[in-house]
């Protein structure tokens, strides 16, 4: 058995141990990733490990990230054991080049692979970079990784992984699997050697990083990829960085056997999720707010959060899972406001992107609440908002269509029904959030929530 590489283009590159794919480079990208003969294929295609530099908040955009005009400029294969790669990438605008080297190691006893990364970013001489605050980890986004199988919508296989782990020294700490932007995600600090591992299976990854500059992780609530970056933004302003800014990282990925990944579960501490109690959890039916956040974790794939948003500029706003207060029990969700405030409680983790079925071709949507005022200035409303199957703006929630209750309640009110209902939606939805509102000073009582699909 050995190494052997087979270039498919300026940026494409296959890498085999024998007749067995092991690693591939397309593009900016790194998939196809296995760790040992015969192992699973922890990278897939569709969420590759990017080869270059960008900002986690619309790094679709081609300024924002490095992956355009990308290249590889050297090969080197050492006796079928070491692969050595170095590539590069640039924005559109060209002001930023990433420059990436990948080495890929088959070592023995036991036969195994491991990949070690070393990548830098550099800002021309006589350009800047335009870098947007990240309240959840880093800007500057080096590595960012979805090991197969974590998150399927849809898939009736078993998940795999249910907790992420971060080992700093002896210390070990447990990031539990749910679909909740709880505090114990975000900011995570990380240093030289420490480690970040999905566990427990079989075969589970683990990232190592190798350089020494301190970094911030964060881990997505939606499928549970992580993502490391550094911190340049402060007091969440953005920053211009000049011309001849340098950031390097070096990091490896590996594999570890479920005797080590035990021993790591074994000791390890939860990390700190304050607040996570306070979070309501979105029940598909009726939304009675019986449940919270601090049962996700035993519901990983099931538990969605409702969010709340302070939508106008410069307001005051709090919203609250009310547990005093309700129709029929002692459980709410409550807006209190103060000025010409609009703030909401949304729920937008309805449909086939979350585990659910398909919506229907032309089916209508209904959405009913009870609601409840205390000197509201303005209106409680309900709303459905959603985005139609194909259009543009998936990831623009801003211009999705939004359909409103023609009445809504102000005042002192005791609790009354709100309806709203849809026209035939063709083609049908594959995004629909249901919308909470009050608009105004005063306080508002939502519960009893139902969103229903009529054909």
């Amino acid at each position: 058995m050995a190494l052997a590489i087979e270039r498919r283009g300026p940026a494409d590159l296959i890498i085999r141990d024998d007749d067995e794919v092991i690693a591939e480079i397309a593009g900016p990208d790194l998939m196809n990733v296995r760790f040992r003969p015969g192992g699973i294929i922890h990278v897939l295609p569709e969420v590759p490990i990017p080869l270059h530099w960008r900002q986690y908040a619309n790094h679709q955009d081609p300024e924002r990230n490095a992956s355009q005009h990308p290249r590889l400029e050297r090969l080197i294969e050492e006796e079928g054991r070491r692969v050595v790669a170095t590539g590069t990438g640039h924005n559109g605008s060209q002001s930023i080049e990433s420059r990436t080297m990948v080495e890929l190691r088959r070592l023995t006893e036991p036969t195994r692979y491991e990949v070690t990364v070393r990548t830098e970013l550099h800002v021309k001489e006589g350009s800047r970079w335009h870098v947007t605050p990240n309240p959840h980890h880093g800007e500057l986004e080096f590595f960012t990784l979805f090991p197969s199988g974590t998150f399927t919508p849809g898939d009736d296989r078993p998940k795999r992984y249910q907790a992420c782990y971060l080992q700093q020294g002896e210390t070990v700490w447990r990031i539990p699997h749910h679909h909740l932007e709880s505090a114990d995600k975000h900011n995570i600090p990380m240093g030289a050697h420490d480690r970040f591992l999905w566990l427990l299976e079989d075969e589970n990854p683990c990232f190592e990083l190798l350089s020494a500059d301190p970094v911030l992780a964060g881990l997505c609530a939606y499928m549970w990829d992580g993502h490391l970056a550094y911190s340049v933004c402060s007091d969440g302003r953005p920053v211009d960085l000049p011309g001849g800014s340098r950031y390097v990282a070096r990091y490896r990925l590996s594999a570890v056997g479920w005797d080590e990944g035990a021993s790591l579960t074994g000791v390890a501490r939860e990390r700190p999720a304050p607040g996570i109690a306070d979070i309501p959890l979105y029940t598909t039916g009726l939304n009675r707010f019986e449940r919270s956040g601090e049962t996700a974790a035993m519901d990983p794939a099931g538990s969605w959060p409702w969010e709340f948003e302070v939508a106008s500029p410069a307001a005051h706003a709090q919203g609250v899972l009310d547990r005093t207060t309700g129709v029929d029990d002692q459980r709410s969700l409550r807006i209190s406001g103060q000025g010409s405030t609009l703030a909401r409680w949304i729920a937008t983790t309805i449909g086939p992107a979350f585990g659910e079925a398909e919506f229907c071709d032309h089916a209508c949507f209904r959405l009913e609440a009870m609601v409840r005022t205390r000197s509201l200035s303005g209106n409680a409303m309900v709303a459905i908002r959603l985005h139609r199957s194909g259009a543009p703006g998936l990831f623009d929630p801003s211009s999705y269509e939004v359909f409103r209750a023609e009445k809504g309640a102000s005042g002192d009110t005791d609790w009354e029904r709100l309806t709203v209902s849809t026209p035939p939606i063709s083609p049908p939805p594959d995004r629909i959030h249901i919308l909470l509102e009050q608009e105004g000073s005063g306080s508002s009582w939502f519960d009893n929530v139902l969103l229903k699909e009529c054909p």
